[in-house]
């Protein structure tokens, strides 16, 4: 059977095979190795309903593994891995990894240390098995990062916060008004930006790294002692990166008005509109976080998308703490993290009011 995914090179069944030869390498990785097998060859086997496949895979594979003499304890595990292989993934990629709610879910639905192990491998069989697009550096270290914070709730530890301030930061709010350092990680570049806070900043500092065509993958956000730090995870389109110098003289420009950035970002866009796209659609997430509302925006990605979003949000008075930025094809699927302007949670009527104000923003 084809895919309906166009990141999938192969035919559902020779994926299967792939993923399963690609776990065949990460045997050393878990404890029960013939589990992890198991698992790879049938966990898209549900594909082909109008259901969830990981949800029908999970249903069809038990009176198989009966029949093959697999002990039900074993059964409930493979079942597990089954129904949530694309767990670590969408989570690594659609929430933050520092937000207590989001490690919890995973802790809830995989269980135990040895379950996590074998999710972890099979998720990095299935994606190398899709196509190279699928796993990457930057994704890999993603989901070991999740992984890492869930295992340590797992194992009855709490989960090492992270720094209240970083040596870069302190430096940035010691020097005082606008400052910029970048630095490279793996698959990566991390964006420091510090500036006075105030209202537009996020949105400023989203249209300036898109100007100079650098695709963000995550944004954090949060204000200490007065000055808004802003932590970006992007990666040039093509070629290198700008410095910082021209950053911030471009986000100054911003700031102060004599740079137009919502113009550039319009003329940017122009080329690249070809026909029309699907009406945006903006969601509340429930029970994703306890600290913040968290909507979900899908539309077709533009260049300015995030820059929309962020100066939707400023005008309605929303402070986003954390967003995670996650490209399909032509659209894109992003995950903001929303307190009111002092910090206090939302209300779910509020959120469902922001959600739909910022889909009559970008519609």
């Amino acid at each position: 059977m084809p895919q309906r995914d166009p990141i999938h090179l192969y035919t559902v069944d020779r994926h299967l095979m792939e993923t399963a030869v690609n776990a065949s390498g990460l045997v050393r990785r878990v404890s029960r190795p013939d589990l992890l097998l198991l698992a790879a060859i049938f966990h898209d086997i549900g594909k082909g309903s109008a259901a969830d496949h990981s949800v029908v895979g999970a249903e069809l594979v038990v009176p198989w593994l009966e029949r093959m003499g697999v002990a039900a304890p074993d059964i409930e595990v493979i079942v597990t891995l089954i129904r949530h292989h694309l767990l670590l993934g969408d989570t690594a990629a659609k929430r933050d990894p520092d937000d207590p709610a989001t490690i919890a879910a995973v802790v809830a639905a995989v269980g135990d240390v040895a379950t996590l192990e074998l999710l972890h491998a099979l998720s990095e069989s299935d994606a190398r098995a899709a196509s190279p697009a699928a796993w990457s550096t930057w994704k890999a270290g993603q989901i070991n990062h999740l992984v890492s914070r869930v295992r340590r709730a797992l194992a009855g530890e709490t989960p090492a916060e992270p720094p209240a301030i970083t040596g870069v930061e302190r430096e940035l709010i010691d020097r005082g008004g606008v400052g910029i350092v970048i630095e490279q990680i793996p698959g990566a570049l991390r964006v420091t930006i510090a500036a006075p806070d105030r209202p537009g900043l996020l949105a400023a500092s989203a249209a300036v790294l898109t100007m100079h065509r650098l695709t963000v993958r995550t944004a954090a956000v949060r204000t200490i002692e007065g000055t808004g730090l802003q932590t970006w995870t992007v990666a040039p389109q093509f070629g290198d990166a700008p410095a910082a110098a021209t950053l911030r003289a471009d986000l100054i420009r911003a700031l102060d008005g004599s740079l137009d950035v919502a113009a550039r970002l319009a003329r940017r866009n122009a080329p690249v509109r070809r026909g029309p796209a699907a009406a945006p659609e903006v969601r509340v997430i429930d029970g994703a976080s306890e600290s913040s509302a968290v909507i979900e925006v899908r539309a077709h990605d533009t260049p300015g998308l995030l820059y929309a979003v962020s100066s939707a949000l400023t005008t309605l008075g929303i402070s986003v703490t954390s967003a995670r930025v996650h490209t399909l094809g032509a659209d894109a699927v992003d995950v903001f993290y929303l307190q009111a302007a002092d910090g206090s949670a939302l209300s779910p009527a509020r959120a469902r009011e922001v959600a739909a104000a910022v889909a009559v923003a970008l519609g």
